[in-house]
C-alpha cells in the first residue's frame, strides 16, 4: 500500500511539473509581448529593455521556466500587471469567499445527494429509481460551467 502511495505521488508531482512546461510554453507561444502590451508604442526602448531584464524576458525560455518555478515553489507568485498589487495578496483577500463558494456548493450536493440516493436504494428497479438515474446522467453530461 505504501509503494502504491508513494507511486501515485510521483505521478501526480510529474503530472504537474509537466502540464507547468506545457501552459508556460502555450503562453510564450501566444502572439504579441507582454512588455509592449503593457508600454505600449509611447515608451522609449531603454525602458522596454529594463523592463525585460525586471521580468526576465531577455533569458532563454528554460532559463525563464527555471526562475518562474523557484519562485513559484518560494511562495512568490509575481504582481498583478493590471492592479501592480501581490498575486500572492490578491488570493489570500479572495481565498474565503472561494471556500464559502465551495462548502455551500458542497452542503447542497449532500442534501441533495444523499436523500435521493437513498430514495434510489429504497424505490430498486421502479420508474424512481429509473427516472433518478436519467436525471444523474443528463446532469453528469452537461458542463460544469453550464450547470
Amino acid at each position: 500500500m505504501k509503494e502504491y502511495i508513494v507511486r501515485r505521488l510521483a505521478q501526480g508531482i510529474l503530472l504537474i511539473f509537466v502540464v507547468t512546461i506545457l501552459v508556460f510554453s502555450l503562453i510564450h507561444l501566444m502572439p504579441g509581448d507582454p512588455v509592449s502590451l503593457v508600454s505600449g508604442n509611447k515608451v522609449s526602448e531603454e525602458k522596454i529593455a529594463e523592463m525585460r531584464e525586471k521580468w526576465n524576458l531577455d533569458k532563454p525560455i528554460y532559463m525563464q521556466y527555471i526562475i518562474w518555478l523557484k519562485n513559484f515553489l518560494m511562495g512568490d507568485f509575481g504582481t498583478s500587471i493590471r492592479t501592480k498589487q501581490s498575486v500572492k495578496t490578491m488570493i489570500a483577500q479572495r481565498i474565503m469567499y472561494t471556500f464559502k463558494l465551495v462548502g455551500t456548493a458542497i452542503l447542497i450536493q449532500f442534501a441533495l445527494a444523499v436523500p435521493l440516493g437513498l430514495l434510489a436504494a429504497y424505490k430498486r428497479d421502479t420508474i424512481i429509481d429509473k427516472g433518478l438515474i436519467i436525471v444523474t446522467s443528463i446532469f453528469n453530461a452537461i458542463p460544469r460551467f453550464w450547470a
